[in-house]
């Protein structure tokens, strides 16, 4: 669905409109109470600009006070939401548990935005308080960009979905080429309260995961987020331990013992794992990185081995080809551009948008160079060496193709579709043109 669709479709959703925009509300706001008005704020301040372990609380508290605050956050949004950026993604995650239609019809116009830097946050508040009528939206949100958004619209159809056979095609087809694990772990929990309980074994497989980016334990942290969910379904892991290597003993025993429960848990009917599902290990020989985080435009985690091939994603990556003498040709350009950047090795300060670039140097040691900023955009902030190594690098990505041979019964990766158009689009986002 086109943004415009998703908007119109927003707006068609039956909306209570004699509360929006609080009419009459200049006359609430005089008869507020003056401590009240304090409070308000304290905690709009405290949620924008205070502590980290702060925002989130205040935001709680700010909802508890009910119509005052939802009248005070009507006028901070605009008319259409335009003022919500300004709030920071705390409190735009509290919006809807105002119940509030005004605030809700401005979440759901600015989660149509694709510049709408917390579209996560906008997701997930619209999640957290799904209503019926909106379903059809959140099926939509399942093809997203941001795989947090895809993570919302799962939860979402936990209450607002039937678990019908159409819906579980849907999902399941959807989940078999979701490049993220963290979108397929919540979906894979929503089958199984549908009663498809065979796509928990891709949860078991990620129990063998020991695959690590760079020096990014991505493996273990899968390990421990799986064996989670396992434990909250399963019960008994038989000892498993995520900190634990997959070929420890007690592991590779307790991995069987699970494997056995499953079975009798889906009376043996388990679908076939997408190659990006797969167990993946530590890769040999990957000597340059670029990751991307895209408070707009989404991840991407990029590597290129010495074998002159390019790992697209993480786990088991999606490997494309690359003219020989390519990735050497790299390594000597870059070393150039990091010789004039001097010891300089972070621009910008901390923020949604992170952008990393990776050199592995003959000795073995990782170079870092990092760029990073807040959802304002910051024209050049990413200095002009790096603008010719970013250059250098998204020259290499071959255009068009998937760079995946069909397979029987495989669904297509899509990580490779567009792959170098949406790289450029990630880096633009966060360090400006290049």
């Amino acid at each position: 669905m086109s943004v415009g669709a998703l908007f119109l479709l927003a707006l068609a959703i039956p909306i209570a409109r004699g509360a929006d925009d609080g009419q009459g509300a200049d006359e609430s706001v005089a008869q507020v109470d003056s401590e009240i008005e304090a409070k308000i704020e304290k905690y709009i301040g405290l949620a924008r600009t205070g502590r980290m372990p702060v925002r989130p609380q205040a935001a709680r508290r700010l909802v508890k006070l009910g119509e005052p605050a939802a009248t005070r956050l009507r006028a901070a949004c605009g008319e259409q939401g335009e003022g919500m950026a300004d709030l920071g993604p705390h409190l735009v995650e509290v919006l809807a548990d105002f119940e509030d239609p005004g605030l809700r019809a401005r979440l759901w116009t600015q989660l149509s935005e694709l510049d709408f830097p917390w579209r996560g946050a906008a997701a997930r508040a619209l999640a957290g308080t799904a209503l019926t009528a909106e379903a059809p939206i959140f099926w939509e949100l399942l093809a997203d960009q941001l795989a947090p958004v895809r993570v919302a619209a799962i939860e979402a159809l936990g209450t607002v979905g039937e678990g019908s056979s159409e819906e579980i095609k849907v999902l399941s087809d959807r989940l078999r080429i979701e490049p993220n694990d963290r979108v397929r772990r919540s979906g894979v929990a929503l089958l199984d309260d549908w009663g498809q309980s065979g796509y928990l074994l891709w949860l078991l497989e990620d129990l063998r995961r020991t695959d690590r980016y760079f020096r990014l334990p991505f493996g273990e942290q899968a390990r421990f987020l799986s064996a989670r969910l396992l434990a909250k379904r399963l019960g008994d892991l038989h000892g498993y331990k995520a900190e634990n290597s997959p070929d420890d003993p007690e592991n590779a025993r307790a991995i069987e013992l699970i494997s056995e429960d499953l079975v009798k848990r889906a009376d043996g009917q388990f679908p076939i794992l997408p190659p990006q599902a797969l167990a993946g290990r530590e890769i040999d020989g990957n000597v340059i990185g670029l990751e991307l985080r895209s408070c707009r435009r989404g991840e991407f985690f990029l590597s290129w081995n010495r074998a002159d091939v390019l790992h697209v994603g993480t786990s088991r990556p999606l490997e494309i080809p690359l003219p020989p003498g390519t990735v050497a040709a790299l390594e000597k350009g870059l070393a150039e551009c990091w010789a004039d950047l001097g010891d300089e090795r972070y621009w910008g300060a901390s923020g949604c948008d992170i952008e990393q670039l990776r050199l592995t140097g003959p000795d073995g040691e990782v170079e870092n160079f990092l760029v990073s900023k807040g959802p304002a955009a910051i024209p050049d902030l990413r200095p002009a060496p790096l603008d010719r190594a970013v250059k250098l690098l998204v020259n290499s990505i071959p255009e068009g193709g998937v760079w995946q041979l069909e397979q029987r019964e495989q669904p297509r990766d899509v990580r490779g579709i567009e792959l170098r158009e949406r790289v450029e689009q990630a880096l633009q986002s966060i360090g400006g043109e290049y």
